[in-house]
C-alpha cells in the first residue's frame, strides 16, 4: 500500500525546507506544509481515558467545544492575540505547534530546567492531517492594520517568527500524532553541534541503537575532539548541552547562532557525521514507535517520512552544506532504507518466534484439555458401574473405591484373600415334623471351577432351630471377586463370607446377613456424616470468627 504522502522514486528531490530561524517569504500554511510535513508540540502529558481511541482528539483547545464551536472561515487578528497572550489563552479554541524541531528541543529544556516540568514531552505531528484547520500565527499578525495592533504586537510577532508558530483550531486527532517522546530520551541522540564536548564521530557504526531495543533515557558520553582521548560519563545530561540551561535570558536566537558556529568550526568529518548519521539517529529517536509500526504495514511511506525528517534535521545547522554536498541526501536515503529493511526483518523474526511460542502453548493446553476430558469420562464410567446392581454376569466388579466391602482374613502380617460368594443356593426346608432341620448349602456350578486353596468354605449342612411353621428361603445369587488386601487397611468386623447362625427367624437372619455384606451404604452414610460435619464447622467458623470477611474472601 502506498500512502498519498509518499513520492515516486523518479520524483524524489531535495525539499525546500524552512530556514533555521523564522520563515522565508512564504507565510501560508497550506503552501509551507508541502515541503515541511511535520509539526512539533511541547507539552506535559496527562493520563488518557481508558476508552481513548486513536480517532479521538489527542490535543484539544482550552475553550473548544465540539458541539457548539464551528471552525471560522478565517482566523482574525483578535483570535491570534487572544491565543498568544498568556492571560487570555484559556479562552482560545486554538492549539499551538511549531515547524521547528530545534525550537521544540530548546523550549522543552527551558521548561525542564526553569519551570521544573520534569515530565515534559515532544509530540511529532503529521502537519497534513490538520490542513484546513491550521494557519501560521505570523500570517495572521502580518495582515493587521497598524492602527489596530495590540500593545504587545511586536512581542507576539517576534515569538511567532522565531518559533515558527502554527495555530490549529479545535483539536488534533490521535491519528495525526505520530509519536510522543520524553525529553530525557531525546538528549542522548542530539547531534554534536548541540553539545559542548561531542562524541568523536564513528561512521562505521553511526552510534545507532539496535532496532529492537526500546528507547531508554541514558547519559551522553563526554569525549574531547581528539580521536585518541577517552570518554567520561556525566552525572547530569543537561551539563553536556551547548548552552547554559539555567540562564533565563538566553534567547532562541542566541541558541541558533551558537549551534551554527559550532557546526561551522567542526572538521569535514564532523560535519559529514552530523548531517548523515547524526541526523538519522535523531530522526529515528523522534519517530521510533511510529516507524517500527510502519516498517511492517507500509514500508515505503515510513521510509519516506523518516527521510524527510532526517533531511530537515541535516539542513538546520547549515543549508549551504547540503547544497554544496549533493551526496548527503542520497546517503540519508540509503541509510533510512537500510534501517527500514533491518527493522522489518528483525520484527519478522520476532513475530515468527512469538507465533511458535504461542503455538506451543496452544498445543499444551489442548493436551491438558484432552487429559481432563478422558479423566472425566473414566470417572463417569466408574460412577455408573458403582450404581449398577450386581448380577451373575458382572464378574469383573472390583472393590477399589470401597474399603467396607472387604474383610480381613488370616494372620496379622500376611496378605489374605477376600472372598465373596458367587452363587449360594438354599435347598427348600423339609417338613417341620422333626425338631432339628438340616439346610443343605450347595455351591453353584461356577464355584467348583473357581476354587482357591485359601478360600473358606461353607458347611454342607447348617443346623437351624426348630420352626413352628415351614419357612421357604429363596435362593440368592451374588457375584463376587477375590481381591488380595492388607489386614491393616481393612476392618475385621466387615466379614463378607460368614457362617449363618441360627436365629428365631431364618428368613430375617439371612436377609440381614446379605444386607450387611453390602458395605456401600455404610460408606455413603459415613461420607455424608463427615461432609455434613465439615460444612457445619465451616459455617460456624464463618459466623463466629471475628475475621469472617477475610476468611470468606480467601476461600472464594
Amino acid at each position: 500500500m502506498t500512502h498519498p504522502h509518499s513520492q515516486s522514486a523518479g520524483s524524489r528531490r531535495e525539499p525546500d525546507v524552512l530556514p533555521q530561524y523564522g520563515f522565508g517569504t512564504e507565510l501560508s500554511f497550506d503552501k509551507i506544509v508541502e515541503n515541511n510535513p511535520f509539526l512539533f508540540r511541547v507539552y506535559t502529558p496527562r493520563p488518557l481515558s481508558p476508552f481513548f481511541d486513536s480517532t479521538d482528539p489527542f490535543f484539544v483547545g482550552q475553550s473548544f467545544r465540539e458541539k457548539t464551536d464551528v471552525r471560522p472561515s478565517t482566523v482574525t487578528y483578535d483570535d491570534a492575540v487572544r491565543h498568544l497572550d498568556w492571560t487570555t489563552r484559556s479562552t482560545s479554541p486554538f492549539i499551538s505547534a511549531s515547524y521547528s524541531f530545534a525550537w521544540a528541543i530548546w523550549e522543552a529544556v527551558r521548561r525542564y530546567k526553569i519551570n521544573v516540568k520534569h515530565d515534559v514531552e515532544i509530540a511529532i505531528i503529521d502537519a497534513k492531517a490538520v490542513a484546513g484547520r491550521a494557519v501560521t500565527a505570523l500570517e495572521v499578525l502580518s495582515n493587521c492594520e497598524p492602527d489596530e495592533r495590540h500593545e504587545n504586537h511586536w512581542k507576539f510577532y517576534r515569538f511567532a517568527h522565531e518559533a515558527q508558530d502554527v495555530l490549529v483550531f479545535g483539536y488534533i486527532p490521535g491519528t495525526a500524532v505520530l509519536a510522543s517522546i520524553p525529553l530525557l530520551s531525546i538528549l542522548p541522540s542530539l547531534p554534536s553541534y548541540f553539545l559542548r564536548n561531542p562524541i568523536t564521530p564513528d561512521l562505521a557504526s553511526s552510534n545507532l541503537p539496535h532496532p529492537l531495543k526500546p528507547l531508554r533515557p541514558h547519559l551522553p558520553h563526554s569525549r574531547s575532539s581528539s580521536l585518541s582521548s577517552t570518554s567520561t560519563i556525566s552525572s547530569d545530561p543537561f551539563s553536556e548541552l551547548l548552552w547554559d540551561t539555567t540562564q533565563r535570558k538566553y534567547s532562541y536566537r542566541q541558541f541558533c547562532r551558537d549551534a551554527s558556529d559550532k557546526f561551522h568550526r567542526g572538521s569535514s568529518e564532523r560535519r559529514l557525521a552530523d548531517t548523515t548519521a547524526g541526523s538519522v539517529r535523531l530522526a529515528v529517536c523522534l519517530m521510533r514507535p511510529w516507524f517500527h509500526e510502519k516498517s511492517m504495514d507500509d514500508m515505503e511511506w515510513g521510509t519516506e517520512m523518516l527521510y524527510r525528517l532526517a533531511l530537515l534535521i541535516a539542513s538546520w545547522p547549515g543549508r549551504w552544506w547540503i547544497r554544496d554536498h549533493v551526496e548527503v541526501p542520497e546517503i540519508l536515503r540509503d541509510m533510512v532504507d537500510l534501517i527500514g529493511e533491518e527493522i522489518r526483518e528483525a520484527r519478522r523474526a520476532a513475530v515468527s518466534k512469538e507465533v511458535d511460542r504461542l503455538q506451543g502453548i496452544v498445543e499444551d493446553l489442548g493436551w491438558l484439555l484432552k487429559q481432563k476430558s478422558d479423566s472425566s469420562e473414566r470417572s463417569e464410567m466408574n460412577a455408573e458401574g458403582s450404581d449398577a446392581p450386581a448380577s451373575d454376569h458382572d464378574e469383573e466388579d472390583t472393590l477399589k473405591d470401597s474399603d467396607d466391602e472387604a474383610s480381613v482374613l488370616g494372620h496379622h502380617d500376611q496378605k489374605k484373600q477376600v472372598v465373596f460368594e458367587k452363587s449360594v443356593r438354599f435347598a427348600p426346608l423339609p417338613s417341620h415334623g422333626t425338631d432339628e432341620k438340616s439346610i443343605q448349602v450347595t455351591p453353584g456350578p461356577e464355584d467348583s471351577s473357581s476354587s482357591h486353596p485359601h478360600m473358606p468354605s461353607f458347611d454342607k449342612s447348617i443346623q437351624v432351630s426348630s420352626l413352628d411353621d415351614p419357612v421357604e428361603i429363596p435362593s440368592v445369587e451374588k457375584s463376587v471377586q477375590t481381591v488380595p488386601v492388607e489386614e491393616s487397611s481393612r476392618s475385621s468386623g466387615s466379614a463378607v463370607s460368614r457362617e449363618v447362625q441360627p436365629k428365631s427367624s431364618p428368613h430375617h437372619a439371612w436377609t440381614e446377613s446379605l444386607e450387611e455384606s453390602d458395605g456401600f451404604s455404610l460408606s455413603s452414610a459415613a461420607q455424608s456424616a463427615i461432609t455434613g460435619f465439615l460444612v457445619g464447622t465451616f459455617a460456624a467458623l464463618c459466623i463466629l470468627a471475628p475475621h469472617r470477611r477475610e476468611i470468606m474472601t480467601h476461600i472464594t
